[in-house]
């Protein structure tokens, strides 16, 4: 079973070992405050994806032009990104740590988690380039042939990254949830 993000469809069976004891249909009524708390941010970040996803299908159906899909999509895509980077920094430095300390079963997990946050932030970076190039394209006034190159490599960016943010989101929860749900967190 590969563990590559673009390839991974659940964890492993040895690193299922909460997950198993602790599914998912159950962490509802099992809930502490802090795994309430990260769901909900996770569902924040899902809820704010969609919003950005619906500007950018009105784009690419043409119910917006390009002046006007950045002017939309810039400043709550903006507010995103920095947001999860956030969140991010805040689990390499403070929670992955002590969940790996705490469950040694579930260190490799956290590796791949990290290795996760690197490879997000490169698409983040590279979100960023590329809608930053389109807009460029759009204020310069170049060629309609430019501004389709540019939106369409914004748009292969982040088709890529989201697909990717969202496996990662769930695949944290399956290691992370039951781990604080087995600890009494």
């Amino acid at each position: 079973m590969s563990l590559d993000l673009d390839h991974r469809k659940q964890w492993p069976d040895e690193l299922q070992v909460l997950l198993k004891k602790f599914p998912r249909n159950s962490w509802k009524k099992q809930s502490s405050s802090l795994s309430r708390f990260w769901l909900d941010k996770h569902d924040e970040f899902r809820y704010q994806a969609r919003l950005l996803n619906d500007i950018t299908l009105k784009y690419r159906e043409q119910k917006v032009d390009g002046p006007e899909f950045v002017k939309r999509l810039g400043p709550p895509l903006q507010m995103f990104l920095s947001h999860l980077h956030g969140h991010h920094s805040i689990e390499d430095d403070h929670y992955f740590p002590r969940f790996k300390a705490s469950d040694k079963r579930l260190a490799p997990g956290f590796d791949v988690l990290e290795t996760d946050h690197y490879l997000l932030h490169e698409g983040m970076s590279e979100i960023t380039e590329t809608f930053n190039a389109f807009a460029e394209s759009i204020r310069s006034s170049k060629k309609n042939s430019v501004h389709q190159r540019a939106g369409d490599r914004y748009l292969a960016s982040a088709d890529l990254f989201f697909k990717r943010m969202l496996q990662h989101l769930a695949d944290e929860e399956d290691l992370i949830i039951p781990l604080m749900l087995e600890q009494g967190q």
